[in-house]
């Protein structure tokens, strides 16, 4: 009897919880909030520090596990809530070197999150996967290099995307789905001057 009440009690507590207490983390750290208490948090518990803004995104530094990293906050106009985060790594001047460090990470990824959903590795001709070009395809939008998990279904406000970007930056994207809806509505009461 006291087993099957300890067994409902658990699966209430389960299905009960918002999904606020099943947060999306980076390095086990929340990445939902205001932008000021992301900002203080990631300071004061994993040493990252404010840097100069990159494309008018706040940007912080630092390091998760072996990597230097600058984490993008994208953030709403108005009530300035976090709705994504790039992680962006240390960028490569040789794509060799990147597309190891890239499918290194893509593993440890794919342990913690599970298979992805669309890989990408495409390059429109006359680019080519080995051809000493392959950051101007991307930068010009003639390639794409990615995996993208989708909407996660067991961490149920998360969209997760890794991938190559044109300046060789290996980037892994954390975007949270109810805070981008947020984000979407505020854009349409937002004066465009303001992006």
């Amino acid at each position: 009897m006291n087993r099957n009440i300890g067994i409902i009690g658990l699966t209430f507590l389960v299905f009960a919880l918002p999904n606020g207490l099943f947060a999306q983390r980076i390095a086990m750290l929340d990445i939902k909030g205001h932008k000021d208490s992301f900002i203080q948090r990631f300071s004061d518990v994993k040493g990252f520090f404010h840097v100069k803004d990159i494309d008018n995104k706040p940007t912080l530094r630092g390091k998760i596990k072996d990597d230097s990293v600058n984490l993008l906050l994208y953030v709403s106009p108005h009530t300035q809530r976090v709705y994504q985060v790039d992680v962006r790594f240390q960028s490569f001047d040789k794509w060799k070197k990147a597309k190891r460090f890239y499918l290194n990470h893509l593993k440890v990824y794919q342990s913690k999150y599970g298979e992805v959903k669309v890989s990408k590795r495409e390059f429109e001709k006359p680019y080519c996967d080995g051809g000493g070009n392959e950051f101007e395809a991307l930068k010009m939008g003639k390639a794409s290099f990615s995996d993208d998990w989708g909407d996660m279904p067991y961490i149920q406000n998360l969209h997760l995307l890794f991938f190559m970007d044109g300046d060789g930056y290996p980037v892994l994207r954390y975007r949270l789905k109810d805070e981008f809806m947020k984000y979407e509505e505020e854009k349409k009461l937002t004066p465009p001057s303001l992006f």
